[in-house]
């Protein structure tokens, strides 16, 4: 995860400066908060409107969950076979 953070920080550049400046919560903390429920993360995509993650759930399955950037909610989440 350490490692993680400072990768995406170089692949968001400006997109992720952008979404910072509009979000009340910063990326790192939505990603700690979706590790801390159990997701093992292998890609994001961040827009202004949503966040989209690939992810292992804590059962092992794949899944893609959409997540507020404002609040880091969750918004769905569903299974990617």
């Amino acid at each position: 995860m350490k490692r993680l953070i400072p990768v995406l920080a170089l692949v968001l550049g400006p997109v992720g400066t952008a979404l910072a400046q509009d979000a009340a919560r910063p990326l790192s903390a939505i990603i700690a908060d979706l590790e801390a429920q159990g997701y093992r993360i292998s890609d994001i995509d961040v827009d202004r409107a949503s966040i989209d993650v690939d992810a292992v759930a804590a059962d092992g399955r794949r899944v893609d969950l959409r997540i507020d950037p404002a609040t880091g909610a969750i918004l769905g989440e569903t299974r990617d076979d």
